[in-house]
């Protein structure tokens, strides 16, 4: 019997992410008398590690290396379902998944059971994976000045939903724009932006101001601050252009699937190397 791949990818996906989100509601409604930023903090390191975790392979106790299968099936994952006209994953385990099962045939470095994995399996460990990684966008787009009522609304939107169902724009549904907005993070737009400019001026430097006005006007965010030194834009460059922060590959990752759509093979390279440099610190 043909296990239908799709099914088990969406079931895993919504059991994964309503485990989150039952957990994250627990936690930010336990009464500890400690601030809603504060759990916000621990909960959000507590989802990145989880994540973290799905490409990692414990080598000993006390170390952990890249696994190197599950890193390049789960990136895979993500650039492949752009070329189908309905991204159903029956279609990106049909063409790819035996392909690199065999790459890594001899390659040490790897979770040994998540190479050899079903195609109904492997459908559910993308879902597992593809689920904490939306839960994990969700938690970070939450704002400073959220109540709880907001962050639960923002934490049970149907994120499921946004990965497998294909994206078509109503322009008239708020509720859909707004699960869009939910993966088109500043910190996302911030980095794009970085790296445009960089290639246009390698050696200019930029007065964060002026750098934040303009970031404004491209992305419409924040739109009603007084000053845009109060805004989370001005706040988040300093951050993103110079250092790194737990969830900077994941982003990089993001962003660089759009630099290879456009074939800006010179960006796409420079993200690669940051990426391969910040998982070293990371994982360090």
């Amino acid at each position: 019997m043909k296990i239908d791949t799709n099914e088990a990818y969406k079931q895993k996906y919504k059991e994964i992410y309503n485990e989150l989100e039952a957990h994250a509601i627990g936690l930010l409604n336990s009464p500890t008398g400690k601030k809603l930023s504060f759990k916000l903090i621990n909960l959000r390191a507590e989802v990145s590690e989880k994540l973290k975790l799905f490409s990692m392979v414990r080598i000993s106790k006390d170390t952990l290396d890249l696994d190197s299968y599950t890193h390049e099936l789960f990136n895979e994952y993500e650039i492949k379902m752009h070329e189908y006209e309905v991204p159903r994953i029956e279609y990106f385990l049909d063409e790819h998944l035996e392909n690199l099962q065999k790459k890594f045939a001899n390659e040490k470095s790897c979770i040994p059971q998540n190479r050899t994995l079903s195609k109904g399996q492997t459908a559910e460990l993308i879902g597992k994976h593809e689920a904490t990684k939306l839960f994990k966008e969700h938690l970070y787009d939450i704002e400073d000045s959220d109540d709880l009522d907001i962050v639960f609304k923002k934490i049970s939107l149907e994120g499921y939903k946004v990965i497998y169902e294909p994206i078509q724009i109503d322009l008239n549904d708020t509720t859909q724009e707004s699960k869009l907005k939910l993966k088109f993070t500043s910190a996302r737009q911030i980095l794009a932006i970085k790296y445009l400019l960089n290639f246009v001026e390698e050696s200019h430097s930029y007065d964060n101001t002026k750098l934040a006005e303009f970031i404004q006007f491209l992305t419409g965010k924040e739109l009603g601050a007084k000053k845009i030194s109060n805004t989370n834009i001005y706040k988040k460059i300093n951050k993103i252009f110079n250092n790194t922060y737990p969830e900077k590959v994941e982003d990089l990752e993001y962003i660089k699937k759009y630099f290879d759509n456009l074939n800006l093979k010179e960006i796409a390279e420079e993200i690669e190397i940051e990426i391969n440099s910040s998982s070293k610190i990371s994982g360090s």
